[in-house]
């Protein structure tokens, strides 16, 4: 059938580029050899994302970037193969971690902050565009998706009036001199609480 027929052509051709890239390797003791192109999103993380991308990352982000993979990534699409990853797949990622109910821990209902969405979704994409790089994706999904994310909404800041930060001031003064320099300190620079 003409279904059969495309398939054949589709590993030819995938066949042919990692014969050419010396992607094929056999097991000597089995004869069999392993088609790079058929494997797991999660055999694609440990085998090739994380080795190429620890040079390129500091230690606390690749550990950021690990808790992310392991957490909701690979639960939810580590047994895909590599290159049936598409836009569609970060998009339901962004979704699910938009919506309530997403955190790991159950008595935390509300969904993530739209920055923390972001920056996990950074995670998923960035995979996808190293599958690409990697050739394991013939065409990048995210160069021409129009993905949504949720909206960041600034917080209105609630700084001291003038009034507020004259009396601030006043009762600083009463304080020893070492209390005294850190409140006056944090008036003048304009440091927030955290």
């Amino acid at each position: 059938s003409a279904a059969i027929e495309r398939g054949v052509q589709e590993f030819a051709q995938l066949f042919e580029v990692a014969v050419h890239q010396g992607l094929y390797q056999s097991d000597p003791k089995s004869k069999k050899i392993e088609n790079p192109f058929g494997i797991s999103v999660e055999e694609f993380i440990e085998k090739q994302y994380y080795p190429h991308v620890k040079t390129r990352l500091s230690p606390n982000t690749l550990r950021f970037y690990r808790s992310i993979i392991d957490q909701l990534i690979i639960p939810s699409f580590g047994k895909l193969r590599i290159k049936d990853l598409s836009a569609n797949h970060l998009q339901s990622f962004i979704d699910y971690m938009s919506d309530n109910g997403s955190r790991a821990k159950i008595d935390q209902t509300e969904p993530l902050s739209p920055a923390s969405v972001k920056r996990y979704a950074t995670v998923f994409s960035s995979i996808i565009v190293e599958a690409y790089r990697q050739k394991y994706i013939d065409n990048n999904p995210l160069k021409d998706a129009s993905i949504t994310y949720p909206k960041i909404y600034r917080k209105q800041l609630n700084v001291y009036s003038e009034e507020e930060a004259q009396l601030f001031y006043e009762n600083a003064l009463k304080e020893p001199p070492m209390i005294r320099a850190m409140l006056l300190t944090s008036l003048l620079l304009g440091v927030r609480r955290g």
